[in-house]
């Protein structure tokens, strides 16, 4: 079982006679690997059962493959004082002809395999920390819990929107790649340089970086070549294209910061807007008040928790954070009534960890 899933090996390889020719393991069939994986399952449910508070935050993320629409669903809480992100499901959403994957079918999904696996009410979870799309911000409008939109996703899609102002530049390089490709000019290439052309694809801003980085290093092989001399951008485009590269390095540090486990939600707005100073264009998606952002209060207060500046919290904000507010035992009902505002404040402080255990990426 081992083998065949860190391998990422179909299930039928336990039934392949060349498997048995180099290993002494007991052969078991197709079906016996399939309750076995059922098992383990159950078995890892069972164990994350009883580690799951009655309030807790979730992680989701969906993705397609072979025409199948799976959801993968993440628990998000503390324990002894460290963030723990258990997969409680991974299965594909639509089990009938009647589904579909719209906001109800998700909601449906959750509350029937929250209660079936973990006993756990989908009404008692505190956030949502997923992609900032359309079905998600709807999911959490029924369920009425903030989004933590993805950090790594506000930031592709502020790259991707910036890369509208530079499109002729980033098409003429295309273009070129696209010949480099041809048979004729790959085999020619190749007299030249093992560096192979690189494509941008459309949806990981990352690729056009690595397409303007490889222009730029296949350029000294190419620029003489007089039959790609119509395809060669000019000296101009080129210093533009130069300038480009630079932004972008710097893109990809924050967006390789974004994927430690250390990073925070405060973390994540210091990197953005020391990121605005520099690229101003990306303000559509990554400013703190971007109209993409589902929760502007909520991640604004969680920011200043963060930081240590509760004293800054407006009134929207603080009514933000009532739900992650906990009971403090109290010695007189007269001192709880006349300290009720210095009180939540200090609620607040205690659940800071439970702000810090939601991550700002699900990447």
């Amino acid at each position: 079982m081992s083998w065949i899933i860190k391998s990422n090996l179909p299930l039928h390889f336990c039934e392949d006679a060349e498997t048995h020719r180099y290993t002494n393991l007991e052969r078991i069939s197709q079906e016996t690997l399939y309750h076995g994986l059922e098992s383990v399952t159950r078995h890892v449910e069972v164990a994350i059962k009883p580690d799951m508070p009655k309030r807790y935050g979730l992680i989701t993320d969906g993705w397609s493959f072979n025409s199948e629409h799976y959801l993968a669903v993440f628990g998000c809480f503390e324990m002894a004082g460290t963030a723990q992100y258990p997969l409680s499901a991974m299965a594909p959403l639509m089990n009938s002809p009647t589904n579909d994957l719209s906001a109800a079918t998700h909601l449906t999904f959750l509350r029937e395999m929250l209660m079936r696996d973990y006993n756990k009410r989908v009404e008692d979870y505190l956030f949502t920390v997923g992609d900032n799309c359309y079905t998600n911000q709807c999911l959490a409008n029924l369920l009425c819990v903030p989004l933590v939109g993805c950090a790594s996703h506000h930031l592709n899609l502020a790259v991707q929107n910036f890369f509208r102002e530079v499109s002729d530049d980033l098409d003429k390089v295309k273009s070129l790649m696209v010949k480099l490709k041809s048979l004729y000019q790959s085999s020619t290439l190749r007299f030249k340089t093992p560096l192979r052309p690189v494509l941008s694809q459309d949806t990981r801003w990352s690729s056009t970086f690595c397409m303007i980085h490889r222009f730029f290093r296949l350029l000294e092989f190419i620029i003489d070549d007089d039959e790609l001399a119509d395809n060669l951008p000019g000296p101009a485009t080129n210093r533009r294209l130069r300038k480009l590269l630079e932004d972008l390095s710097v893109v990809k540090s924050v967006s390789k910061e974004l994927q430690a486990s250390t990073v925070s939600l405060l973390d994540v707005r210091v990197y953005f807007d020391r990121l605005l100073e520099s690229l101003p264009p990306l303000a559509s998606h990554i400013d703190a008040r971007a109209a993409i952002v589902h929760s502007p209060h909520c991640e604004a207060a969680y920011v200043k928790v963060l930081d240590g500046k509760t004293a800054e919290l407006t009134r929207a904000e603080t009514a933000s954070l009532r739900r992650f507010a906990v009971q403090c035992e109290e010695t007189s009902v007269a001192a709880a009534v006349d300290d009720a505002e210095s009180s939540f404040v200090e609620q607040v402080k205690k659940r800071r960890k439970l702000a810090t255990s939601g991550p700002p990426s699900t990447s």
